[in-house]
Parts: structure tokens; sequence; C-alpha cells
């Protein structure tokens, strides 16, 4: 029997016993048996067809609109049967459940809003950083130092491979101080898109993140799940720290596949509100989430993977390169155990070993099967790839590769939602910060003039991003 429609009203409290935010009415329609039964029905049907094509060898241009077409049906039937709010097969969960969370945060309003100004530096760098803090040199010089550091850093220890020696050791982390993550994204995709269009078998410039097609599903979807989550958090937590009402908050699916999560702010007031406070609300995801990365990658980097790498047990050959002088002297999965006499369990090891080697040496790899010598080729290279290799039967090990695959996708989707998400790519935090930016700086009738910088700063964001696609594709 079906009950009629319920509404209620919930309203949350700052940590002073002011009025913090008021819901909306809800309304909300409950499920009987057979809606149950039906809803449990379309989430295994849509489950199991998700996985079967994701996991098939369909080729890309039959896959991906396929894998659409199923999230799209799953949603709307789960939404249907389970009386969730829909949007085209994208379902909206409310609830107020984050709140306790923001609220907690949002007790330090000093250290939030401090966090959320270095957050604007960070996200568009130190020019912008000036013409926001000039007024206060002692924070701009900290935040430059800082901001300074991170890139330095972040770009010494990393492993870009679009960019050139130079270009990489001085022009880009030059770039990410002057422009910040936003600067440092869009000369990425620049750079990739100019190579992609000019230079035949480029690489992608950008990809998909789908659980279970371009990346392991559960690792995957925990990474994705925390990431949005965070973020989503984070801008709740300077909206309660700037006194907006925050009407709710949820996770947001795509049929079966959950995508991200939101906070709804009330946005009439946000839209009254100053400049630096919009800013803060606007900067707090990219910073909660470039904040995780930075954790994570010391802790995995210099505490974890040196513990997991201790369970390797040689180096597997995973496949040849063009004119690889290995070719037809090793396969692909073979286990090398050492090299010249020397016993090594993992790639960084080999590695630093083979840095010493030159053109034309020859190098005696040791495996269960006896020893081969090759002939280095250019460069002092065996024109092959190779991966750490793990017993696949020790259930401690793979539980380890588990949290370190986690971990790794963790860092890396927290990464790319902090720059991607500067982008002014429409529905992203930096679209609507370039729109409101503009309305401060060019004001006009109904903000008409700030909404055409914005659309067509969207659109060539678009664009571009559309064009670092294409290998995907091919």
């Amino acid at each position: 029997m079906r009950l009629k429609l319920m509404k209620r009203k919930i309203i949350t409290r700052n940590d002073k016993g002011g009025k913090m935010a008021k819901v909306d009415p809800v309304k909300k329609e409950r499920m009987d048996n057979s809606d149950k039964l039906l809803l449990l029905l379309a989430i295994i049907l849509g489950v199991a067809a998700f996985f079967w094509t994701a996991t098939s060898t369909l080729n890309n241009f039959i896959k991906a609109p396929l894998i659409l077409l199923i999230l799209f049906t799953s949603g709307n039937l789960i939404s249907r049967f389970g009386k969730l709010e829909n949007y085209y097969g994208i379902i909206i969960l409310r609830g107020e459940k984050g709140f306790s969370a923001m609220r907690y945060f949002a007790r330090h309003p000093k250290l939030m809003r401090a966090l959320a100004d270095f957050g604007l530096s960070l996200g568009f760098g130190m020019i912008y950083g000036f013409l926001i803090y000039r007024k206060n040199i002692l924070k701009f010089l900290s935040h430059l130092i800082i901001v300074s550091a991170i890139f330095g850093l972040l770009l010494a220890g990393s492993n870009i491979t679009i960019f050139g020696d130079e270009l990489k050791s001085f022009i880009l982390p030059a770039i990410g101080v002057l422009g910040g993550l936003l600067a440092f994204g869009i000369a990425s995709l620049l750079i990739q898109a100019l190579n992609i269009l000019t230079v035949p078998g480029s690489t992608a410039g950008a990809a998909l993140v789908v659980p279970g097609v371009t990346i392991p599903f559960w690792e995957g979807l925990i990474a994705i799940i925390i990431a949005a989550t965070i973020h989503e958090v984070a801008h709740g937590i300077l909206a309660m720290v700037e006194k907006l009402e925050v009407k709710n908050s949820g996770a947001i699916l795509f049929g079966v596949l959950p995508v991200g999560a939101f906070v709804e702010p009330n946005e009439q007031k946000l839209a009254k509100m100053k400049i630096q406070q919009k800013r803060r609300i606007l900067i707090a995801g990219t910073t909660s989430n470039f904040m995780l990365f930075l954790l994570l990658v010391p802790l995995t980097n210099f505490l974890w993977a040196p513990y997991v790498m201790g369970f390797s047990d040689g180096i597997r050959i995973t496949g040849f390169g063009k004119d690889a002088v290995a070719n037809g002297i090793l396969k692909v999965g073979d286990i090398v155990q050492g090299i010249d006499g020397k016993a090594m369990n993992t790639l960084e090891e080999f590695r630093t070993y083979m840095a010493t080697k030159k053109e034309g040496e020859t190098v005696s790899l040791m495996m269960a099967s006896g020893a081969r010598n090759v002939v280095l080729g250019k460069d002092g290279k065996l024109g092959i790839t190779m991966e750490n290799y793990f017993p696949k039967d020790d259930g401690y090990v793979a539980t380890l590769l588990f949290i370190t695959s986690t971990l790794g996708l963790i860092m890396l989707i927290n990464f790319a939602l902090a720059v991607i998400n500067l982008v002014p790519i429409f529905l992203t935090d930096g679209y609507r910060l370039v729109f409101e930016e503009a309305k401060e700086l060019f004001p006009s009738r109904n903000d008409s003039f700030a909404k055409r910088i914005a659309i067509v700063a969207g659109a060539l964001s678009v664009i571009l991003l559309l064009i670092n696609f294409i290998p995907s594709f091919s």
C-alpha cells in the first residue's frame, strides 16, 4: 500500500546555537514490497551488465556508448522503483549526514579561511595572489615561498614524459608558481594537444576515469568516493564558516556507478556575498583534494611503498618497444631475478644499475631458466617494459597490493580533480570563479558580459579537452 507524500523540514545549528541551515521540504514516497523487489533486480542486472560490458573485448567505439546506455537505463529504473530523484539516469541521493563533519571543522574558522586563502594562491598562482593579497604582504610572501616549494618538489620528483627536460626543470615550475594549478593544467593540455595534432602516435593527454574500464573497479571506486566526498564537504565547511546557508548534501550516481557528491548552498545568498567569501567557498574543494594528495605522497612513497617492495620477488617483463635489442632473447612473462651476478628484486634496483650502462655493453640477466646475455642498444637500453613481480598465491601480499593500488589511485584522482576542477570547463568551480571574477571586474546589466566571458572560456576549455581525448578512441 502506497503512502501519501510526506513533507519534512530539518534545521541544523552551528556551534553557537544559531540557525545554520534549513532544508527545503523533501517529498518522499515509501516503497512497497514489489518496488523493493524490482529495485533489487534493477541493481543486480545493472551491475552485471556493466561488468560484462566493461570486461568484454568489444571495440571502444562500441563499448563506450553501450556502457553509457546501461548506466542511463539502470539509473532510470533504480530511481523509478526506489522513488529517487533522477535526471536522465543520474540519481541524486540527498541527506544531512555530512552536516556533522562540516560543523566540526567549521568550529575553526581562522584555520579554514587560511587554508582556503592559500588554496587561491596555489590554484591560480602568485600573480593572482598578489592582486588579492597585496595589502597583506606577509600573507603573500608566505604563500609565494610555500607554492614555489610545492611546484619545485612536485616536478622534481615527477615523471612527466610529455615535457622536455628544459621545460620540466625550469619553465613548467615557473608556470605553476605564476599561474598555479590552473596554468599548470592548461599548459599540460595545450602541449599534449599540439603533440596530438602534429605528431603521429601521440598518447592521450586525458582519459575518462571509469572504474572497471579505465581503472581497477574496487580501488577506483574507493578513490572516487573519497575524492568526491572531501571535495564537497570542504565546500560545505567554508560555506558554514562564511555563514552561508547549506540546504543539504548527498551523493550522485550515474546508474549503478557512484560518480560524486554534492553540497547544496543557498545560491541566492551566495550571489550576494562579498567576492573573497565566494572565492573561499568555491576554492575549498580543490584545496582539500590537493592537501590530501600532498599528505599521501610522502606517506605512500617513503613509508608504505618501501615496505611493500620488500615482498617483491623479481622483475617481470611486460612488453617490448620498437626495435628492442632483447626481443627474441627474452619473452613477455620472464622473471628477471638479477643482473651481472647481482641479485635484484625490485624495478628500482634494476633501473639504478642500468643507468650506469652504455650502448654496446653486454649484460647478463639472471632468471630461473638460466642467464641470458644481451648487448645494450641506443642509450644503453634493453627496449623492454617491466614491473615488480609478486607471488600470486600469497593472500597477505595480495592485500598489500590492493591497498597500494588504492592509495595510488586516491593520490592520482585527488591531484587530477584538483587540477581539472580549476579549468573553466562548464560546471566546474573554475568556470564559476571565472564568472564571479569577470562580474567583479566588468559589472554590467544582468551580468551579461561576465556570462559571455565565462562561456567563451568554457567553450575553449572543452575543445582543448576533447583534443586530448582523441587518441583514446583511435
